[in-house]
């Protein structure tokens, strides 16, 4: 998902800042997207982080152990539970592509010590949803307008 959101979240932004149109314009689109999606992301999944609940959803539990395992690792130097054989360099404690683990450790190595792994990785969750939402509208926006590309991203974070 991020191979394609980040490619056209860029373009987004680029195409807001090329030539044409009144600026304000121009920024108002992905600005107001940016922020509805914000609030709507704190107005779903906002109280895990208020009440310090971890999220715990589908299999969240694993896959927060096996990122601390391996945010830990990647932080102390070593990369343990790591083989050249499989994907051409994957984790043999997870079933899944690394990426979200990289992404996890990225959040553990700025957030505060005092946080706890299972708190740093609910905020990297909801980063996550937020950002698919924003990737989503962007992408579908460069086929409709801005009220469809808004219902396509609103059924993508809720996947119906």
């Amino acid at each position: 998902a991020l191979s394609i959101a980040v490619p056209v979240v860029t373009r987004a932004i680029a195409r807001s800042r090329a030539g044409g149109g009144d600026r304000f314009v121009r920024w108002t689109e992905p600005v107001v997207v940016s922020l509805a999606f914000g609030v709507l992301a704190w107005s779903v999944l906002g109280f895990t982080l208020v009440k310090r609940i971890p999220i715990d959803t589908g299999d969240h539990q694993i896959m927060i152990v096996r990122a601390e395992l391996f945010a830990k690792s990647l932080l102390s130097g070593k990369l343990r539970y790591f083989t050249h054989s499989v994907q051409g360099g994957d984790s043999l404690v997870d079933l899944y592509p690394i990426f979200a683990n990289l992404v996890s450790t990225a959040f553990y190595a700025v957030l505060p010590k005092s946080m706890p792994f299972p708190m740093v990785y609910t905020v990297m969750c909801i980063w996550a949803w937020w950002f698919r939402g924003i990737a989503t509208y962007h992408l579908a926006r460069r086929f409709a307008g801005p009220l469809a590309s808004a219902f396509v991203a609103l059924l993508m974070l809720f996947e119906v």
